[in-house]
């Protein structure tokens, strides 16, 4: 499908007169992630949300920093090479009602580590981010005062999760091979 997909739109530009060279990065662009077929209105959609911005570069910074200590690398990959935080910023915008608790959560996080190490949270170190974390980190044992950090944390360690293991290096990872004949 997706060397349908790619041909479809090859053929379209070189017969429209366009020059390829010139048009390899808009094209490539355009199939950004969804390699599958989607209709024409689902491409609008996912094109006018991968135009705008949601997250300032430091919350991204934030978002990247918090994605690796909830998802350490390994030899396989990390979240930035499966373009986790990509998948967080795309979440956010075509789910609005995760807007306000991700945008609240990471000013928040970013709060407590000025008032408890002065500093950003992007300045600290593994051993102060862990500080930050542990208390938010289980829901089931936080304080009624981080009752909402917790809430952030658990949707943000659910996205990071979910964009890693739905991506190629996430699939990679789990060492999934798809469906095979006659293996059951």
């Amino acid at each position: 499908i997706k060397y349908i997909a790619t041909g479809t739109l090859a053929s379209g530009l070189l017969f429209s007169g366009c020059d390829w060279a010139e048009k390899k990065e808009a094209v490539v662009k355009s199939l950004w992630k969804y390699k599958y077929g989607r209709t024409p209105s689902e491409i609008e959609h996912d094109n006018l949300l991968l135009s705008q911005q949601f997250f300032s570069q430091q919350e991204i910074a934030m978002i990247t920093q918090l994605g690796h200590f909830i998802l350490p690398s390994n030899e396989v990959g990390d979240i930035e090479k499966a373009e986790v935080p990509d998948f967080i910023e795309f979440m956010a915008k075509d789910f609005p009602d995760f807007q306000e608790p991700l945008k609240g959560g990471l000013a928040t996080l970013n709060e407590r580590a000025q008032l408890q190490f002065n500093l950003s949270f992007a300045n600290t170190d593994d051993k102060q981010k862990q500080l930050l974390i542990d208390p938010i980190a289980y829901p089931d044992a936080v304080s009624e005062a981080l009752l909402e950090q917790s809430e952030f944390f658990t949707l943000m360690r659910n996205l990071v999760l979910t964009g890693y293991f739905t991506s190629e290096v996430g699939l990679k990872d789990l060492g999934y091979q798809g469906n095979q004949p006659n293996v059951w």
